[in-house]
């Protein structure tokens, strides 16, 4: 099979992106064709770059149709694509895979006390049309993949997509890369760490997970570590500084993507206070290298997390709850560990890029059965 895969942006980074990747790396050791444009020569323009690579794309429209059996789209990276196919008449069968819409996390954030509507990201006020672009791509699209049943919900209820023509395709993770055994990077360590890691900004519920540390350190011993940059590193230099708990926190900064089964081996829970996940990847990743999750009962955690056998689940911005589930599992090693060894036999079962091709390749000789079939 050949197949035709369209990313929404000319820069490589993302949740998206990531899936892309390993999604064409997997087909291709299956013995399928994957071709991924790209154009350096598209300079950044806040995020009109992407539009403007969408249209460049689409310029292969003729080629795209000719030479492969299916185009596949990540989230709103196949809008040109769509416009053109639904202007030609041309039914070269199309999927799009649907990562998260933003839209629903200013309900979110207003039912949690100290979270405003000034949190949200500014680009949604400027930028409704991102969502008119994304639209046209799902409503265009033949199948629509969904990384979770709750967004195959939004994708119902918010975007009016049919149901029959949404399938729920979880994303994955390299279980080879993420591994359980190996090296770590406090080897000396006097205090079990309880690790976050993503972006620090406020819908990540950084500042719930703030409140909280205090309240746990009055009963157990424990460092927190933190990974990535936002405006909320400097916060949380500031306010532990200031409440008398910097000693017992670690800002690791960025890290890339090839070291973070380092960083996930070298904690002994990790921690995804979000107000917000559509998926929920780095619970995923936390629980492929052997760790317990504490994780908030939002979007998809609940369908990767389970309460009680690889992890807890809290409330959004429950601080009390937050710091209770931490103390629990810091004051009791041997059910973190065993949470931990169940979660990573889970994420091997039904979150290896592998299941996820196979799944996204069902899906594609069932539209190819079907475009079939309509021709005979």
């Amino acid at each position: 099979m050949r197949i035709a895969m369209l990313y929404p942006s000319p820069e490589p980074k993302g949740g998206p992106y990531t899936y892309l990747i390993n999604l064409k790396r997997e087909l291709e050791k299956m013995g399928h064709e994957v071709w991924v444009p790209r154009f350096d020569v598209v300079k950044r323009l806040g995020r009109l770059h992407s539009y403007a690579f969408n249209f460049l794309v689409a310029k292969d429209f003729c080629r795209i149709l000719r030479e492969f059996d299916i185009v596949h789209c990540m989230s709103g990276g196949g809008a040109a694509f769509s416009l053109y196919r639904k202007i030609s008449g041309v039914r070269k069968p199309l999927v799009t895979t649907y990562h998260g819409s933003w839209f629903r996390l200013d309900g979110v954030a207003r039912q949690c006390k100290g979270y405003g509507v000034g949190d949200i990201p500014t680009w949604l006020i400027i930028h409704p049309i991102e969502e008119m672009v994304k639209k046209l791509a799902l409503s265009e699209a033949d199948k629509v993949l969904a990384v979770s049943r709750y967004v195959k919900q939004t994708l119902i209820f918010d975007y009016r997509i049919p149901n029959e023509k949404i399938e729920v395709c979880y994303n994955g993770v390299d279980t080879e890369h993420f591994e359980s055994k190996g090296e770590t990077l406090f080897e000396n360590k006097a205090n079990l760490i309880a690790l976050y890691a993503g972006n620090l900004v406020s819908h990540k519920g950084i500042g719930f997970l703030l409140r909280a540390i205090p309240r746990v350190l009055k009963e157990v011993d424990v460092d927190f570590a933190f990974t990535g940059d936002g405006r909320w590193k400097s916060i949380i230099e500031n306010t532990s500084r200031k409440f008398g708990f910097r000693k017992n926190v670690r800002l690791l900064g960025y890290v890339p993507y090839q070291k973070m089964p380092l960083i996930y081996r070298s904690c002994d829970l990790y921690v995804l206070p979000s107000l917000m996940e559509s998926f929920g990847l780095t619970a995923v990743e936390a629980m492929a290298c052997g760790k317990p999750v504490i994780a908030t009962k939002v979007g998809g955690i609940p369908e990767i997390v389970q309460h009680r056998r690889t992890g807890l689940l809290v409330r959004p911005g429950d601080v009390e709850s937050l710091a209770d589930a931490i103390i629990e599992l810091v004051s009791n090693p041997t059910l973190a560990q065993s949470y931990g060894r169940m979660g990573r036999n889970i994420v091997r079962e039904k979150f290896t890029w592998e299941a996820v091709a196979r799944r996204v390749l069902h899906v594609y000789e069932g539209i190819l059965n079907e475009e079939t079939l309509a021709v005979d």
